[in-house]
This record gives structure tokens, sequence and C-alpha cells, in this order.
């Protein structure tokens, strides 16, 4: 059986309001003509090339302007020649992509399961007071998580920076949020960041 790989988190992601507001759809019908995108992306192409399709049989398969859209976010383009390109395909898409993602579910139910074990053969401690948050990490999770980026890149990013860069670990995410927000796709300069200084 076929299937592609979407995170749950998509209805909250900045991409998915402006293609939907540069379509004038819906989020929710957005987010199906993204299945649909996606789901042509992993059955007529193996390196993100869909041959002989262009703009125009993307919006015959979705909605007028989608393809258009999708390039606006970064999440569509096309080669010289006029043919549909899904940008970081193999991240996603293919056989690699789909055995990273089955592997990393595994390890993390696994993870569970040990952390389970683990806590029930430990011994009881005394339960201590709430600890304030002294960095403000907490509120930095949800405010990354409502840019749309998704939760696991914002633990890891804010676990990073606040290693990195200690007690300025907040002026530095600050400072960097307030940059993508004077950009045109906020959530993939914000990525672009993520990945060049931090590699995640």
């Amino acid at each position: 059986m076929s299937w592609i790989k979407m995170r749950t988190n998509l209805r909250t992601d900045g991409r998915v309001r402006r293609v939907a507001r540069l379509c004038d759809i819906s989020k929710a019908e957005c987010i199906g003509h993204l299945f649909v995108f996606w789901s042509l992306a992993d059955e007529h192409s193996t390196d993100g090339v869909l041959k002989n399709w262009d703009k125009e049989s993307v919006d015959d398969e979705t909605c007028p302007g989608f393809f258009n859209a999708l390039a606006e976010v970064e999440w569509a383009d096309t080669t010289p020649d006029g043919e549909v390109v899904v940008p970081r395909f193999s991240d996603h898409n293919g056989r690699s992509a789909k055995t990273r993602a089955q592997g990393a579910s595994r390890a993390a139910k696994y993870r569970a399961r040990a952390e389970a074990v683990m806590e029930s053969a430990a011994p009881e401690k005394p339960s201590e007071p709430p600890q304030e948050d002294s960095g403000g990490k907490i509120g930095w999770y949800a405010k990354l998580d409502a840019m749309g980026l998704d939760k696991m890149q914002s633990i890891q990013l804010v676990k990073r920076v606040f290693d990195d860069h200690g007690e300025q670990g907040e002026q530095w995410l600050t400072k960097v949020t307030e940059t993508c927000k004077t950009k045109r796709s906020p959530i993939a300069y914000l990525k672009k960041i993520i990945k060049n200084e931090y590699g995640l």
C-alpha cells in the first residue's frame, strides 16, 4: 500500500494559511490539495521532478492558482522546461524518507517503553515544589509552534540555542524570529537559519 508523510500540525503552518488565502480557499481545502499534490509527486517522481507535469496540470488536479501559491511559499518550482519540481523531495518522499519516518516512529515507541520501564523501576522521590522556567524555554516552544515549526524541531532548537548562548539564548531567538517576520516566507527563512546554524 502506498502512503505519504504528512505532519499533524500542518493546519497551523503559516504556509498553509498563505496558500489558502492566495487561492481563496479554506485551510482544510488547502491541506486536501496538498495531499493531492504530494501524492502526485510520490506516484510520478523518484527525484522530485514530475515529468510531463506543468503548472496548469497541477492546477487541474487541485484548484486555479494552486501551483503559483505553492511556489510563493517554496513548496513547488519548475525546471527551465516548465516541468514541476518538488523542493526537498527526498526529505519527505521516496523509499528512504519513508524508511526514516518508520524508523523514527519505532525508535520513539521504543524510547517511550524504555522510559516507562525505568520509571516503574525507580524508587519514589519526594515531591519537589515546581520550579520556574528560568530561561523562558517553554514560552519559546509555543512561539515557534505558532510560526509553523514542528514541536520536535522547536524543542531541539530551543535546547541548542540555550546550550550555546546561555542567558543570551532568548535574545538570539527574539532577534531571529523578528527577522523572520520581515521575510516573504517566515517559516522557510527560519528553517533555513536552523539548518545552516544547527543542522536541524
